[in-house]
C-alpha cells in the first residue's frame, strides 16, 4: 500500500473539511445585533460581523419577512399573537409564490407582490398583477435585497417587471431585512425613486442599519398597538405597516399589512422633476434611433413594392393582396416614424432651452 506523508494527510483532511461546512441549503446571514449606521454616501462601508444567526429561506426563494421571523426567534422576541385590530385603516397584505399564482383577494384594499430577489424573477409575479388588475385591487411591487448585489441592478430590475403600463400604481419597495443588504438599501431607493413616484423602504427596528433613504418607510412590526419608526426615518414617513408576519388566510400564512397613507399617496400626482440634460441626451438618442430605423423599413417596403411592380405604371403592374399588404405596412410604419420624428425635434427644443440656460 502506498503511504502519504503526515503532512499531505493532514492537509487533506483540513481541505474536505471546509469544503464540507458550506454545503446543504442556501442561507443568509441576519444580524441579531445591528451593525452600526452606515455614514451618508459612503459606498465602503461594510456590516458588522457581530454573531449572525442563519436566515433559512424556502425552496421557492425568500419572501418579505421569513428573516425578520427567524432573527426575532434567535433574540426571543417573536410573537404568534393575533395582531391588534386596525378598524380605521384599510387591510393590504403582502405576498410571493408561497400564497400562489392566484391568492383570494377578498377584503384586501391593496397588496405588495414580490418582483425579484437578487436578479432573480419571483416566479408568481406576472399572474400576481395579472389577479390584481381583475379585482380592481391597488399594488405594488418588491425586491428582497441580497448581499453582493447593487440596489441600482435590483430596482432597475423590478421596474422591468412590474412597470407602471402593467398597472402597479403603489410603487417600488426595497425589502432590507438581512445584514448584507442594507448597505444597498439607499441605492435601491434612490434608483426607484428615478422611476417611481411611491418608493418604500421595508425593514423592522432594531435590526435595521441601512440609514435614512429616500422616500417612505415600510415597516414590519408586530405584536404592538402601532408602529415605531427607526434608521433615522420620522415617524410621518411610515406608509404602509406589516403588522403580521405569522398570521394565516385563507389556509395559507400570508403576511398582513395595515395601510398607514401609502393608499392616499397612490392617487396624488406626482410632482414634476424638470429632466437634465443627460436625460434629454438619452431620450434624443433613443428616438432618433427610432426614427431611423421606421425610415430603413420605409426604404426596404418601398423597394419590394418597386420590385415586385406594385406602383402604377410600372411594367408588368400589379395590383393583388401582397402589394395591398406591403403598402398598409408601409402607411403604418410612415405613421410612427412622423411621431418619432415629431418627438426628436420636441427634446431638440427642450435641450436647447436648457443649454441655455
Amino acid at each position: 500500500m502506498r503511504r502519504f506523508p503526515p503532512l499531505l494527510l493532514l492537509a487533506v483532511l483540513l481541505l474536505a473539511a471546509c469544503g464540507s461546512s458550506h454545503a446543504g441549503t442556501h442561507s443568509t446571514p441576519v444580524a441579531t445585533t445591528a451593525p452600526p449606521a452606515p455614514p451618508p454616501n459612503t459606498a465602503e462601508w461594510k456590516p458588522s460581523k457581530a454573531s449572525p444567526v442563519v436566515c433559512k429561506v424556502g425552496p421557492l426563494g425568500p419572501y418579505m419577512g421569513e428573516c425578520i421571523a427567524q432573527a426575532l426567534k434567535a433574540e426571543g422576541k417573536l410573537t404568534t399573537s393575533a395582531p391588534v385590530k386596525t378598524a380605521h385603516n384599510r387591510h393590504c397584505e403582502d405576498l410571493a409564490i408561497y400564497q400562489g399564482n392566484y391568492p383570494d383577494l377578498s377584503g384586501v384594499a391593496c397588496v405588495i407582490l414580490q418582483s425579484n430577489f437578487g436578479l432573480l424573477v419571483e416566479n408568481s409575479i406576472y399572474s400576481q398583477m395579472r389577479d390584481a388588475r381583475e379585482h380592481h385591487v391597488l399594488f405594488g411591487c418588491y425586491s428582497f435585497l441580497e448581499p453582493g448585489i447593487s440596489g441600482e441592478s435590483e430596482a432597475a430590475l423590478a421596474n422591468r417587471i412590474c412597470p407602471v403600463k402593467a398597472g402597479r400604481s403603489l410603487g417600488l419597495t426595497g425589502d432590507s431585512e438581512i445584514t448584507g443588504a442594507y448597505p444597498h438599501s439607499c441605492a435601491y431607493a434612490r434608483e426607484a425613486a428615478r422611476l417611481s413616484h411611491i418608493v418604500m423602504t421595508f425593514s423592522y427596528p432594531g435590526g435595521y442599519a441601512g440609514g435614512h433613504c429616500v422616500g417612505w418607510l415600510y415597516a414590519s412590526e408586530w405584536g404592538v398597538p402601532g408602529p415605531y419608526s427607526f434608521g433615522g426615518f420620522p415617524a410621518t414617513a411610515i406608509k404602509l405597516w406589516q403588522n403580521c408576519g405569522t398570521c394565516y388566510a385563507h389556509g395559507v400564512q400570508t403576511d398582513q399589512d395595515v395601510d398607514e397613507g401609502v393608499i392616499a399617496l397612490a392617487h396624488q400626482a406626482p410632482p414634476y422633476v424638470p429632466p437634465t440634460l443627460e436625460h434629454l441626451q438619452h431620450e434624443l438618442a433613443v428616438h432618433s434611433a427610432l426614427e431611423g430605423h421606421y425610415a430603413a423599413q420605409i426604404v426596404h417596403l418601398r423597394h419590394k413594392l418597386a420590385r415586385y411592380g406594385c406602383y402604377p405604371g410600372l411594367k408588368a403592374h400589379r395590383a393583388g393582396p401582397r402589394c395591398r399588404g406591403w403598402k398598409a405596412a408601409g402607411n403604418r410604419v410612415n405613421e410612427k416614424r412622423t411621431v418619432e420624428a415629431r418627438l426628436v425635434a420636441k427634446v431638440k427644443r427642450e435641450i436647447a432651452r436648457h443649454e441655455y440656460r
